[in-house]
């Protein structure tokens, strides 16, 4: 009897051991994985850190390459108002030769940038919250490009794309204003080698672009002179624009006078009962859309170590915008020698002087 209690002692006492050993080995296994795991998290956090300090290189990488194109396009415009500034290709390429460091080759562990386009000739000009302060553009035709219509496509940058029965029509403008959707006052001036007053005052056209709900747009206005202005109700779509346009409100300006030629239109908008985002667009006589001067679409790329950021900006040419036009005075000497200054192409100093 005391041998084989002797060996039942040692048979529970070998247990013992062996669930011990398994307890221990769990235990470390269980360590195990939680200290791997917080490896694990700290090196997410850390990569996480690194990459958030690589992004932030990369874009003011890619932002500086926004401000050398800016800075490249008004040197060259200041010299020449037709010099050409596009750059199609990610290489540094004339005329932009020697300024831009791009960067092509991979493994760099400085920050740079590794493509530059411009695009002075894009297929719409954009603007974001236009208020009542006046925004002005030139809208000019891109080579052997002719302007048959004039669309301005906008949306209220601050109250969604609602449209409800708020939006009604009406023949003048009212002290207070229910609908969802801005009024857009647009002034169009169609530019020409020499402005005189005459002309500045019989082809000049002023509307004001009262939304309504209606069917889809766009609505259809031929281009009148006038001088107090008129207001064109303006058909709107709820919550979807309507085909090619980017807002829910469009309007087609058509029939436009052929003096514009190639110089364009001079284009002032402002916004009344809010602000709103515009987008301004041409089409030719197949209405088909066409490629128009006066922004330009600046795309910059950029990398550090292996994170690229990418920044597409849209900009008015200095030089373009301040450049002067000449008006003179008419046949029978009325008027007065003053500079016109929306946009510009030459000034002509036989009339004026030196301006």
């Amino acid at each position: 009897m005391q041998s084989m209690r002797s060996k039942k002692t040692g048979i529970v006492q070998n247990q013992d051991g062996m669930i011990a050993i398994v307890v221990t080995s769990v235990l470390m296994m269980v360590i195990s994985l939680l200290v791997l795991g917080f490896m694990r998290t700290i090196q997410n956090e850390q990569r996480q850190a690194l990459d958030n300090q690589l992004s932030t290189q990369a874009f003011y990488a890619a932002e500086s390459g926004v401000n050398l194109a800016k800075s490249k396009i008004d040197g060259a415009l200041a010299a020449d108002p037709n010099a050409d500034v596009s750059k199609t290709g990610c290489t540094d390429s004339s005329p932009y030769t020697g300024t831009y460091p791009i960067d092509t080759g991979a493994g760099s562990t400085e920050a740079a940038i590794t493509c530059l386009l411009v695009n002075p000739t894009p297929e719409s000009q954009e603007f974001q919250n236009i208020g009542a302060n006046a925004k002005s553009t030139r809208i000019a035709p891109d080579t052997g490009e002719t302007i048959s219509s004039l669309f301005f496509s906008w949306q209220s940058s601050s109250k969604g794309s609602a449209v409800s029965g708020a939006c009604t029509s009406g023949t003048g403008l009212p002290a207070a204003w229910g609908c969802e959707q801005p009024i857009l006052r647009v002034d169009l001036v169609p530019l020409a080698a020499n402005l005189t007053q005459s002309g500045l005052q019989t082809d000049q056209l002023t509307v004001f672009l009262r939304p309504e709900a209606g069917s889809p747009g766009p609505t259809q206005l031929p281009y009148t002179t006038n001088a107090g202005g008129l207001i064109l109700q303006t058909t709107c779509q709820n919550n979807t624009p309507a085909a090619d346009s980017n807002y829910v409100c469009t309007a087609e300006v058509s029939t436009l006078p052929n003096t514009a030629g190639q110089y364009g239109f001079a284009v002032r908008m402002l916004s009344l009962y809010g602000s709103s985002n515009v987008s301004v667009y041409a089409k030719n006589s197949s209405s088909a859309k066409i490629k128009v001067k006066g922004q330009f679409v600046i795309d910059s790329t950029a990398r550090a170590v292996d994170v690229i950021r990418r920044i597409q900006v849209r900009a008015s040419a200095k030089a373009k915008e301040t450049e002067s036009w000449a008006l003179q005075t008419d046949g029978a000497g009325q008027g007065i020698c003053k500079q016109y200054k929306i946009s510009a192409n030459q000034v002509d100093t036989a009339v004026c002087g030196a301006l």
